[in-house]
């Protein structure tokens, strides 16, 4: 029998040499040849990452734009045998063994990080937008290989039309979430209402993907000799055998390794890097098996990386492996992948512009068509159907599968494979352009301060917790401000968490007294679960005392530090609240004085203030929790008598910051147990000072003013004694003093136990003789008096809160106050 092979490709013997440099060139021996790959590939796709992430695009498009730089087309233009020298035939299967290595263990991590649970968790309404959103793109990607075929004018098609439709129609109806939630990061909108539904629909997506890619493996796995041909005996056995692989790793699997998670401690880490070395060689074995009967190795390794719960292992592994594999073996598959790759014929798809323009917009059109038919606004229609278009990895790898088991021909490869570059490339910027400009300002958020709030309004309050040892003050703070009187207050309580290493970030609204599902669903929640579970519990025991069960709504917040105060201030707009808390960077310590524990949040504490879309009040604790938890908790069950008091001093100089100060501390008064205490601090001038300011023609500017503010501050003042002035729990005390140094005197001879100081953030417009204090002030979030009283000997055992009023004006405090004086909040 004579047989025939074209195009033999015969692979040199040596595969290292002892040999001087000049006998053998370097690049005819396999291993340099790698390592030039290796290193053009990493470097090429991180340069391209670098100057990507000015333009707002997500990570996959610098692998793909890679890709296409390193195609032997692409090097031929610099050298015409720079390609075959760079990437010889002979080297292309080592270059193939380490890629899918690193894809089998990338799909691996993928499992790691996927999670399931949040889709049980969603409204009937979100499933149906879901699937109907992935369905239409799927038909219309499905007629559009028939409209190529008739462009192309492809008359004898080898394959089989219900696999090539498969192929095309994932390509469409296909969304990523690893690649949204990046994106939603960076636009800054991730924690807005429009970006939680694009990620509740992406991980639907992502699911429907995947059970899609799993049909279309066994599809095209089952006729590999005859590709007209489906044979429905053989795609039953390989989705029988997916369907028995899934059973093995949900049922035996996992809970094996659940069970090891739960008993490695952290402290055994020979043990904890024994297991993962043994995770290691199941995941070879499974991708073995995955091939061997049919399917493909990322199946083998996505199921088995979802079967890993989370836990010690799977921590574990993500952060010894994840930077290695996505960081070092990815580039070389995406380096592969360019191989395939004719840069002239990508260019040349583009004589189907109409093919390509019909495939970019179908899914924005879909989505959005069922998004407005579901209720969603015009504008959030448009925006979920751009957000939803981008693409992923998987999206790439099924591509890659097709063409390499000859299902899609090279033109009809490099068409989807431009429709996805086109289509995730054009995520960011539309929706930059569109939808982030027209959240600067919304304007049908107005109450966004106390004093302008209305007594039939609820206000809404967002409160930021670093740690488990900031929830119990804040706790304190919300139970003396006497939520339950109208206005009603309802809480958002926001856990921070810095995002680490590739993890996607998420923000996570658990579901009321139902809600641990999103701490055990990650592995980077691991590191804070216990934190999390303190203040989940100390938030419920919270509403069991007030005996309600709807007036906090806890959410977890995962993102990079460094745009954290982005991300609250969009969950403050979203949520439309009125005042955000936050806690102070340092805490007391055993000794009473203040330690630093969270330097990294004071820049974060400074940003929001400066950008904060309503108020802003800053708790320092210095055991206000002791004496309002005892109080509090008590207080529908003891005497009277028996009631432990609370003594609140309200510092007034005046300005908006102050107004809001006291609007807040007011609230707080509406406690029979709480007492406050205005001391208002007048400028007072004797004859001479008259004299030189008459003569000073910025300083009659400014005492102008100062005048006109002072009336304002008045009338404020009037209206709130008069509707207190039946309530001998409010005292208001006026004194004179020209700076800063006699109010601290004033305040230092006055103080007597008092547990809470309110005080306003600026006072430039009003009191500019305290400002210059600000030049020696140490902590400049706090304002100069905040500032003085966290650092004098006489109010170290007060808690302080400082409260700055928004301001439209670029977030500033003019001297002007825009809300009616008359309308006093119903305190």
């Amino acid at each position: 029998m004579n047989i025939t092979i074209q195009n033999p490709i015969c692979y040199a013997k040596v595969v290292d040499s002892s040999h001087q440099w000049g006998d053998i060139p370097s690049l005819t021996n396999p291993l340099p040849i790698l390592v030039l790959q290796m290193t053009l590939a990493i470097v090429i796709n991180y340069g391209i990452d670098f100057i990507l992430q000015y333009f707002r695009q997500p990570r996959i498009l610098s692998n793909i734009l890679s890709a296409l730089l390193l195609s032997p087309s692409t090097l031929n233009y610099i050298n015409p045998n720079l390609g075959d020298e760079v990437f010889p035939k002979d080297s292309l299967t080592i270059l193939e063994t380490m890629s899918n290595f690193g894809l089998l263990y990338a799909m691996f991590i993928q499992g790691l990080h996927a999670d399931l649970t949040p889709i049980a968790q969603k409204r009937f309404k979100t499933t149906c937008l879901a699937c109907v959103s992935f369905l239409f793109p799927f038909i219309v990607g499905s007629f559009l290989y028939i409209a190529f075929k008739e462009a192309a004018r492809i008359e004898h098609d080898m394959n089989n039309i219900q696999v090539v439709t498969l192929y095309w129609g994932m390509v469409l109806a296909a969304t990523s979430f690893p690649t949204l939630a990046p994106i939603l990061a960076n636009l800054r909108i991730f924690c807005t209402k429009i970006g939680q539904e694009a990620l509740s629909l992406a991980l639907f997506h992502d699911v429907l993907t995947w059970a899609l890619v799993q049909f279309i493996l066994a599809m095209s796995a089952s006729s590999p000799d005859n590709k007209s041909h489906v044979f429905t005996s053989s795609t039953g056995c390989v989705l029988l055998f997916m369907l028995i692989y899934m059973a093995i790793c949900s049922i035996l699997l996992k809970p094996i390794i659940s069970k090891l998670s739960n008993t490695v401690s952290k402290g055994e880490n020979y043990i904890c890097d024994v297991v993962v070395k043994t995770i290691m060689f199941i995941v070879l074995a499974g991708g073995f098996l995955g091939n061997y009967f049919g399917s493909h190795f990322i199946f083998a390794a996505f199921v088995l990386g979802t079967s890993v719960p989370c836990g010690l292992i799977s921590e574990t592994f993500i952060l010894k492996m994840e930077d290695c594999i996505l960081g070092v073996f990815m580039p070389l598959y995406f380096a592969l992948m360019g191989t395939k790759i004719d840069v002239k014929e990508l260019v040349r798809c583009f004589r189907y512009s109409s093919i390509i323009i019909i495939g970019v917009i179908a899914k924005v059109l879909c989505t959005l068509s069922c998004a407005f038919v579901s209720g969603y606004s015009i504008g959030d229609s448009f925006a979920l159907g751009v957000l939803l278009s981008s693409k992923g990895l998987i999206s790439i790898v099924i591509l890659n599968i097709g063409h390499d088991r000859g299902h899609l021909t090279e033109e009809s490869f490099e068409l989807l494979l431009l429709i996805q570059i086109l289509s995730t490339c054009l995520v960011g910027p539309i929706t930059h352009k569109c939808y982030a400009r027209r959240r600067k300002f919304n304007y049908s958020y107005t109450q966004r301060t106390l004093q302008g709030a209305k007594p039939d309004q609820e206000l809404h309050i967002v409160t930021c917790i670093h740690t488990s040892q900031n929830v119990y003050n804040l706790i304190s703070l919300l139970e003396i401000s006497n939520i339950t009187t109208k206005p009603i207050i309802s809480i958002f309580a926001v856990h921070l968490i810095e995002l680490l290493g590739h993890a996607s970030p998420m923000l996570v609204e658990h579901e009321p007294r139902d809600s641990l599902w999103g701490i055990d669903s990650k592995p980077f929640f691991r590191r804070a679960r216990n934190q999390s579970i303190q203040i989940i519990e100390a938030f419920h025991e919270f509403e069991d005392k007030k005996g309600t069960f709807d007036l906090v709504q806890m959410l977890t917040m995962v993102s990079p530090i460094d745009i954290f105060h982005e991300d609250i201030c969009n969950l403050a707009e979203d949520k439309q609240a009125s005042l955000i808390i936050l806690s102070f960077h340092m805490q007391q310590g055993i000794d009473c004085r203040l330690e630093d524990t969270h330097v990294e949040f004071k820049l974060v504490n400074e940003k929001v203030m400066s950008i904060a879309p309503c108020s802003v009040a800053l708790l320092i604790d210095r055991g206000l929790r002791t004496t309002s938890l005892t109080s509090t908790s008590i207080h529908n069950k003891i005497e009277d008598d028996d009631i432990i008091d609370i003594h609140i001093t309200m510092v007034y100089v005046g300005g908006p910051d102050d107004r809001e100060a006291l609007t807040y501390a007011s609230r707080m008064a509406t406690h029979s147990f709480i007492t406050l205490t205005i001391y208002r601090f007048l400028v007072q001038y004797n004859a001479t000072e008259c004299q030189q300011l008459n003569n000073n023609s910025e300083l009659v500017r400014m005492r102008k003013r100062i005048k006109k503010e002072k009336e304002i501050d008045d009338k404020f003042i009037n209206i709130l004694l008069q509707k207190n002035d039946r309530k001998e729990s409010i005292y208001y005390v006026e004194k004179f003093a020209n700076t800063g140094d006699e109010i601290i005197s004033i305040l230092r001879e006055m103080h007597d136990n008092c547990d809470l100081y309110v005080v306003g953030r600026d006072k430039s417009n009003v009191f500019p003789l305290i400002s210059n204090l600000e030049l020696w002030s140490e902590y400049r979030e706090l304002g100069p008096l905040g500032d003085i009283l966290v650092t004098s000997d006489f109010s170290s055992n007060s808690s302080i809160l400082v409260v700055q009023q928004y301001s439209k004006e670029s977030h500033t405090k003019s001297g002007t106050n825009s809300i009616d004086i008359n309308k006093l909040s119903g305190f």
